[in-house]
């Protein structure tokens, strides 16, 4: 299992470290990342679990609340991407979320957030879980509830001085990792040198190949959705809407760009960055 892919398909795809500003190298790379204290939640996530969520049982995660809300967050966080796929359940390692949410002395934690966000509120669930999953070889599927997932996503900041550290540590590793393959090195270099379009830019793109008949390399037509919804169009399935490419775009580039990462043998070492996962969502 490579837990150095699955870290950056947990994270969002587009947060990293704070950078230390001594270091002209990093310094420069983070014009590219944003800080690790960005996150993408649901909306209503942050205000229902500090409202509506019993207190002894986010005193169970952490003594301070505000800390057991962050926690919280983090862990949803991991399933901001799907909001963006076809697919919302998304497999979470545990040796991953236990690492973005221990304590300074190992404590694991993640348990216990799943089991507050599963049991949720008294209007339903924080958190769906299929507990079909193979130990040692495959991990838990999660998903966000609909009444989570339909209203779309919020950037939070966290405030944690201590989980901040955690992220810092994970991300300053990726970074390192990046550096040490030469073709992820190529990448962080030319980043600094990409000028990417506007969303108004890629619209009007968009349009004219709808108009040209485009159809993607998976053989589905290019569409202008216009604020239709799926079941507008019969064969929703076999298209490709300008909007939801944007939307996909932004996602992966506005908050900067995901750290690139090398896959293991048996993805022959293929390279994963912001423009290549854009093309597979």
């Amino acid at each position: 299992m490579n837990l150095k892919k699955e870290y950056l398909s947990l994270t969002g795809d587009t947060e990293d470290l704070q950078i230390l500003h001594h270091d002209e190298k990093f310094a420069e790379l983070a014009l590219i990342f944003p800080n690790v204290n960005s996150i993408l939640i649901p909306k209503k996530l942050e205000t229902n679990l500090k409202k509506y969520v019993s207190k002894e049982l986010l005193k169970a995660i952490d003594p301070d609340i505000n800390v057991a809300v962050e926690k919280c967050l983090v862990l949803v966080s991991n399933l901001a991407s799907t909001y963006y796929t076809d697919d919302r359940w998304k497999r979470l390692n545990s040796k991953i979320l236990h690492e973005q949410t221990k304590n300074k002395d190992n404590t694991f934690i993640y348990s216990k957030i799943i089991e507050v966000l599963k049991e949720g509120t008294s209007t339903g669930t924080m958190l769906e879980v299929d507990e079909h999953y193979a130990k040692g070889r495959d991990s838990r599927k999660y998903k966000l509830p609909d009444s989570y997932f339909k209203p779309g996503l919020n950037e939070y900041f966290i405030k944690n001085s201590g989980i901040i550290q955690t992220r810092n540590r994970i991300y300053y590793r990726l970074i390192n990792e990046a550096n040490e393959n030469l073709i992820c090195n190529n990448l962080l270099k030319i980043y600094q040198r990409i000028e990417l379009p506007t969303s108004k830019e890629l619209l009007a793109i968009g349009k004219k190949l709808v108009k040209e008949n485009y159809t993607t390399k998976k053989g589905k037509i290019l569409t202008m959705r216009n604020k239709h919804i799926d079941s507008y169009w019969k064969d929703a399935d076999n298209r490709s809407f300008v909007e939801n490419n944007i939307e996909i775009f932004e996602y992966l580039t506005n908050r900067g760009f995901m750290i690139p990462s090398a896959g293991d043998e048996r993805s022959g070492g293929r390279v994963v960055d912001s423009f290549t996962k854009a093309r597979r969502m």
